[in-house]
């Protein structure tokens, strides 16, 4: 029975969850990832704080005035989840790693506990250029190089004819 109260004790923990929302990441454009931590304590969990390490002011811009990546929960009751979004642009296409966060919380106790949270990956950045090439089907290619060649013979070939006309009647007035 002891065993069994000791295991439930200590099966409890802070789980976190890191998410990218942006389907694809573009260098100049907006990049979410979204924060999500439950709280598996019986009791309430205060001043929990979340730092990660992956996002830095040389790898992106940070949107709403953020200077890194901490973010700040508060309280989170027994049982529950919150999420917190953290919106940044990349500043150039490149690989962002994503790398262990710190999470920090106080117990009722008063104790402070910090744990790594998620696992390891990258998150690659393209630049627009490739974006652009990589949305464009071929019939829209093909499409845009008629329109293209349209532009451009068109008005050769009707500047060719003024010309010829323009020559056919010097003639006509020479003769």
């Amino acid at each position: 029975m002891i065993f069994f109260i000791f295991l439930h004790i200590a099966s409890a923990a802070l789980l976190g969850e890191r998410t990218v929302l942006t389907s694809s990441a573009v260098e100049g454009e907006l990049l979410r990832v979204r924060y999500v931590l439950n709280n598996t304590f019986e009791h309430e969990i205060r001043n929990v704080a979340l730092f990660d390490p992956s996002f830095t002011r040389s790898n992106v811009i940070f949107v709403e005035g953020k200077s890194k990546a901490k973010l700040t929960y508060g309280t989170i009751k027994s049982g529950k989840a919150y999420h917190v979004d953290l919106d940044m642009i990349p500043r150039s296409p490149n690989k962002i790693p994503l790398l262990i966060a710190n999470a920090t919380y106080e117990l009722p106790d008063s104790s402070i506990q910090t744990i790594p949270l998620f696992s390891e990956g990258e998150i690659n950045v393209i630049s627009k250029r490739k974006s652009f090439l990589n949305d464009v089907k071929v019939s829209q290619v093909f499409y845009l190089w008629l329109f293209m060649c349209l532009i451009t013979i068109v008005p050769i070939l009707y500047s060719f004819q003024i010309r010829k006309a323009k020559n056919n009647l010097i003639k006509s007035k020479s003769s």
